[in-house]
């Protein structure tokens, strides 16, 4: 942080209208924790203090326009190598060809919302950006940083920002059915896990023979019958005694509740889960195999992030309407959350394939974004959260927070009358 940087960030709140300001702050509440600042200086350095650059939180554009900004401080640094991070905007639009391949609209667009996260801001003829973001892009655009990176032929902006095609739905009869069935599934689940003939593995985990075998007697496939595994140890619902998996005694009580609380239970669990049971994940100790079921090398850390964005993308698509299975909704969710997949579609921007070794963030996951999407989209069809594209009242419920209310008359709704 420089004088500079904490200079111009107060002349920008001072630009800001009292509800653009008032955004801005609500963005960052800890920027008003005790002491509270006293002056708009006081609490440009507050904000600035408190701001870190998280790649997992920027949508791909932001990601694209912020990497490019980098270089562009690269190639018209003229404040010294301590000074602040601050590139000509003449330079930074001729790197992103505006008026050619982007529109200066689009450019615009970006850089407030990365404005709004304080990452980069406009200022005169420069565009200032936020110390920590250079550390996102050790190699900006794939290249070395020992040498001056050249613009490339392609701009490094998608030209707007991908949306799923949408399609009327009639009507939401099958998402009650999946909701019903996956009640009993994992009643059966328990039952079957009664009998003592569940071993656990030394390492954790259960394996693929037993897997299979709870898919027979479940009638369901090998990946559905992880699913319901995963949802249950998420729940605490099974555990290990003396090296063989048992319901718990949550399982009992669990059992006990009303089907509507049971089923905004299997909701939440599904969306806090750190494993992708649908996905053959390769297990790292053991070539050409997936991982095993309940094991730590099932764990996922970007699983919960991408449910979550694939449930954002169909909540904007408008009521009545549901999200087509094709590359539109691959695209969508992977320009959400970029760094949770491997390089969809195309490489990197401005990245050439000799330079692949030399990339940050865009490299971080092997997880190939149209069969994790498509995996998550079904999971959430089989628990009664999203139904023919759309989410249904309880999805929406589960993506807004936790009114518990809410939760269980969504839950109640979806489920067919029961005795």
């Amino acid at each position: 942080m420089t004088d500079a940087m904490v200079g111009s960030l107060r002349e920008r709140l001072v630009e800001m209208g009292p509800q653009e300001r008032a955004e801005l702050v609500a963005r960052h509440p800890e920027a008003y924790a005790n002491p509270r600042p006293r002056t708009l200086h006081q609490l440009a350095v507050r904000l600035l203090g408190n701001v870190h650059a998280d790649a997992d939180l920027l949508d791909q554009g932001e990601l694209q326009l912020l990497e490019a900004a980098v270089v562009a401080v690269a190639a018209g640094r003229s404040f010294g190598r301590r000074g602040p991070l601050s590139c000509p905007r003449k330079t930074l639009e001729e790197l992103l060809r505006v008026g050619d391949a982007v529109s200066a609209e689009r450019v615009e667009e970006v850089l407030k919302s990365l404005t709004a996260r304080l990452l980069a801001w406009p200022d005169d003829d420069r565009v200032l950006i936020h110390a920590g973001a250079a550390d996102l892009f050790r190699a900006p655009l794939g290249r070395r940083t020992d040498r001056d990176p050249k613009p490339s032929g392609r701009a490094p902006l998608l030209s707007a920002r991908p949306v799923p095609k949408a399609r009327p739905v009639t009507g939401q009869g099958a998402a009650g059915v999946a909701a019903a069935a996956a009640l009993r599934w994992m009643e059966k689940l328990l039952e079957v896990f009664a009998e003592p003939s569940w071993p656990a593995l030394k390492q954790g985990g259960i394996s693929v023979k037993e897997v299979r075998r709870l898919g027979r007697l479940l009638h369901v496939p090998e990946e559905e019958a992880r699913l319901w595994l995963h949802l249950a140890a998420q729940l605490d619902l099974i555990e290990t005694k003396h090296g063989r998996w048992t319901p718990s005694r949550q399982a009992k009580a669990w059992h006990r509740a009303e089907p509507a609380a049971r089923l905004v239970d299997l909701g939440r669990a599904l969306l806090g889960l750190t494993a992708l049971p649908l996905v053959a994940i390769p297990d790292p100790s053991r070539p050409k195999q997936t991982v095993t079921a309940l094991s730590s090398h099932a764990t996922v850390r970007e699983a919960w992030q991408i449910r979550r964005t694939a449930l954002r993308v169909l909540a904007e698509i408008p009521d009545g309407h549901g999200a087509l299975a094709d590359q539109g909704l691959t695209a969508a969710v992977y320009y959400r959350s970029p760094t949770a997949f491997a390089p969809y579609g195309h490489r990197p921007p401005l990245c050439d394939d000799s330079m692949l070794s030399y990339l940050s963030i865009w490299c971080s996951s092997a997880l190939e974004a149209e069969v994790v999407t498509a995996a998550v989209m079904r999971e959430a069809e089989m628990l009664g959260l999203v139904d023919d594209g759309a989410l249904t009242g309880l999805g929406r419920a589960l993506l807004d927070g936790d009114d518990v209310e809410r939760l269980l008359d969504a839950a109640a709704a979806l489920l067919p009358l029961q005795e």
